[in-house]
């Protein structure tokens, strides 16, 4: 019994420290390219760049040295760095910050997936269940609370920014666009350029006037200076270093009930078994093999290499919905105080997706719930695309298109990391690792050109990802059904 309860306050510790870790995260996340322009989308992209370098080689070397509890702590620290360099963004804080937030995310993963784990198994070994339904079960009340903090801490950023009262601008050629709290008309005379006298507004035209936005994205900005922000960040790191001290001080470390159990039993080479030495293999040869099982799945395998692009197309789609979507259609036309509101509702389509692709697996194919994602996809591309928002009475759709781009980014993320389960079940490693490493290659090229191209451009690009994703998707179904079959035919 009083074991029993130890596992149930580690996983309520977990839970706490994870909702008030990404709580503040994801607010910090969202609210960077409208705070802070392209410095603040360049962090994002060296943070997604610094976590996949880093998982192939970080996790190995740490996580054995000092536990799955210190690891944690050590990673939820390294969240707090980032949001600490939000009080002076600059590229020489922002970015060494989002590195060793990229470094801390990697280890921070590796270690949760190892403590859910060996609280299963040993939790199992007490109530006589199946560990692995004790694992499904822990998992899912940890993405409850994982989807809770998603609403939280934006819930928290817009109800501050809606308490005070943010200045409003007068549109010239030092004015930046990103901090207008209403909708403006703004006409190339207002910001003293000699364009034609044409209005120029935000989404898909934040291209039509290059003069007007490049001296609008340099200027800085009244609200990055408010002690409001500071107080803000404050707040939000203060909640991440108190994560950091409930997973040290709280949590217990444990241990699988095996060597075997830990790390799916892939400890020791089999081969060195068999030749009569069990020696464990060292931490570079670990990485090593890591790195070529998943290079060998991405080149030489061709379902492989056909999932790259849908699965590429899932980080494009989370660096425009917290690029470009957030800075150039919320915060331009309604505020930067509604940019919290509207990930909120993000959140809340995530959350629809993460359950109801649960259930419609149970009666739909992965194939006819990803075509439905599709169209889904391309109708809020078109709206974005040929949509002239007047925001007196159209504000409620850009809230739904917000809804959308949840739906679409959770159910296909789900849908992906279950077919590369499915796809390669003798090389689970490898291909988590290649999901993994392909969407956060997507969300970091995606912040790279988020402040570079168009927007036109982008969901264009988006699109034609996406259409030829899901085709070829269909072709490595197609590939695996003939294999199946044929793999049938030869055991009959």
């Amino acid at each position: 019994m009083k074991q029993r309860l130890r596992i149930r306050i580690n996983l309520a510790a977990i839970n706490i420290s994870f909702l008030l870790n990404f709580g503040a995260y994801y607010s910090v996340q969202g609210l960077q390219s409208s705070l802070n322009k392209s410095i603040g989308t360049q962090s994002l992209s060296a943070l997604f760049v610094s976590m996949t370098i880093s998982a192939l080689i970080l996790p190995p070397i740490v996580v054995p040295a000092i536990g799955e509890r210190k690891s944690m702590a050590l990673g939820t620290f390294a969240y707090s760095i980032y949001t600490i360099a939000n009080f002076y963004p600059r590229p020489y804080t922002l970015i060494p910050g989002a590195v060793i937030l990229g470094c801390g995310g990697a280890i921070l993963w590796v270690a949760l997936r190892s403590y859910i784990r060996a609280m299963s198994v040993q939790y199992s070994s007490i109530d006589k269940v199946d560990k692995d339904t004790i694992t499904t079960h822990f998992f899912g009340v940890f993405l409850a609370f994982m989807s809770a903090s998603l609403l939280l801490g934006n819930l928290i950023s817009s109800a501050v920014f809606q308490s005070i009262t943010l200045p409003t601008h007068e549109v010239s050629s030092k004015t930046n666009i990103s901090n207008l709290t209403t909708q403006q008309t703004w006409t190339a005379k207002d910001a003293n350029v000699t364009e034609p006298d044409t209005e120029i507004s935000c989404g898909t035209h934040n291209c039509d006037y290059p003069s007007l936005i490049e001296n609008a994205r340099a200027s800085e900005t009244e609200l990055i200076d408010s002690p409001v922000l500071n107080i803000l960040f404050g707040v939000f790191a203060a909640s991440q270093m108190l994560g950091a001290l409930v997973q040290y001080f709280v949590l217990t470390d444990l241990q699988s009930d095996d060597q075997q159990d830990k790390q799916g039993g892939d400890c020791v080479d089999t081969k060195m078994i068999a030749s009569g030495d069990a020696r464990e293999p060292s931490k570079m040869q670990l990485i090593t093999k890591k790195i070529l099982a998943t290079s060998k799945l991405n080149i030489f395998d061709t379902v492989g290499r056909l999932m790259i692009p849908l699965t590429f197309s899932v980080g494009l789609t989370e660096g425009f919905v917290m690029g470009q979507l957030t800075r150039d259609w919320m915060t331009c036309y309604n505020g930067i105080e509604y940019v919290g509101y509207a990930i909120s509702v993000f959140g809340i389509g995530s959350i629809i997706a993460s359950y109801g692709s649960g259930l419609l697996s149970y009666v739909v194919s992965r194939r006819t719930m990803l075509l439905v994602v599709l169209f889904l996809d391309l109708a809020s591309a078109l709206l974005l695309l040929f949509w002239e928002p007047n925001m007196t009475r159209d504000s409620w759709l850009l809230y739904v298109t917000f809804g959308a781009y949840g739906i679409i980014y959770t159910c296909r993320k789900t849908l992906i990391n279950a077919s590369y389960t499915i796809f390669f079940p003798g090389n689970k490693e490898a291909a988590n690792s290649s999901s993994t490493l392909w969407m956060a290659i997507g969300g970091a090229v995606a912040y790279v050109i988020s402040s570079t191209i168009c927007n036109r451009v982008y969901i264009a690009i988006l699109m034609a990802v996406s259409v030829t994703g899901t085709l070829l998707y269909y072709v490595a179904e197609r590939i695996r059904a003939e294999s199946r079959d044929q793999l049938k035919r030869e055991e009959g």
